[in-house]
C-alpha cells in the first residue's frame, strides 16, 4: 500500500513518506541476463516446423513471433487472426480495448495470480534473445528499438547482451579500415563507418 495514501487517510504521521529511502537496484540487480541463444531458437524453431503433431500450436505461433517480430506479450495477446496479412507476410499490431480481456474461467486471469500458473513461462529470455541476435546481425539498435517497442538505450542498457565473440565481431566491421594515416578525426570516419 502507498504511504502517501496512509498519510491521507491520517493512518500514519503525516511526511513519513520522506523519511523512507528508495530502494536502488545495481544494474546487475535490475536486470536478467537470462536470453534463448540463437541455436535454440532454431533448434526449437526446427522441432515446430517439421513436427505435424506440434506445428501451428499456440506455442510454435508464440515462439516464431516473440523470436522473430520482438514484439511484447501484450502485443501478442491483442492479435488476431486478420492481424496477419498472409499476402504481405506482416502483422499488424493494435490494441482493443474494448473487447475486453477473454480466460475468466482460470484462476490464475489475474494478474497479480499469472505467475502461479503451471504453464507460465517467462517471454524475456526470448525477447532477450531476439534483441542480440538482430544486433549480431548488424540491425543498428535504433532498427531493433522499433522493431520491439522499446527505446535505444533501453536496447543497449537491459537488453543486447552478446558474447565476448559476438561483441568483438560486431565492431571488427566497423573498425577493420581505420588507419592512423588516413584518419585523424571522427569527420574523417564518416565515409568509413
Amino acid at each position: 500500500m502507498d504511504i502517501k495514501y496512509l498519510e491521507s487517510q491520517g493512518l500514519v504521521e503525516h511526511g513519513l513518506h520522506t523519511a523512507i529511502e528508495t530502494l536502488r537496484l545495481d544494474d546487475e540487480v535490475e536486470t536478467s541476463d537470462q536470453q534463448l541463444a540463437p541455436e535454440d531458437a532454431q533448434a526449437l524453431l526446427s522441432f515446430y516446423r517439421d513436427s505435424a503433431e506440434w506445428r501451428g500450436t499456440r506455442r510454435h505461433a508464440t515462439l516464431e513471433v516473440l523470436w522473430h517480430v520482438g514484439c511484447r506479450m501484450s502485443g501478442l495477446r491483442a492479435l488476431d487472426l486478420g492481424d496477419y496479412d498472409a499476402e504481405s507476410g506482416n502483422l499488424r499490431f493494435q490494441s482493443r480495448e474494448e473487447s475486453g480481456t477473454r480466460r475468466p474461467r482460470c484462476e490464475y486471469v489475474p494478474r497479480d495470480q499469472a505467475s502461479g500458473c503451471p504453464s507460465t513461462r517467462s517471454p524475456h529470455p526470448i525477447w532477450r534473445g531476439s534483441i542480440t541476435w538482430q544486433r549480431n546481425l548488424g540491425l543498428s539498435a535504433e532498427t531493433v528499438a522499433e522493431r520491439v517497442a522499446a527505446t535505444p538505450s533501453v536496447i543497449r542498457r537491459y537488453y543486447d547482451d552478446p558474447e565476448f565473440g559476438d561483441e568483438l565481431e560486431r565492431r571488427r566491421g566497423r573498425t577493420d579500415e581505420i588507419d592512423v594515416r588516413e584518419h585523424l578525426h571522427p569527420e574523417d570516419l564518416e565515409d568509413t563507418l
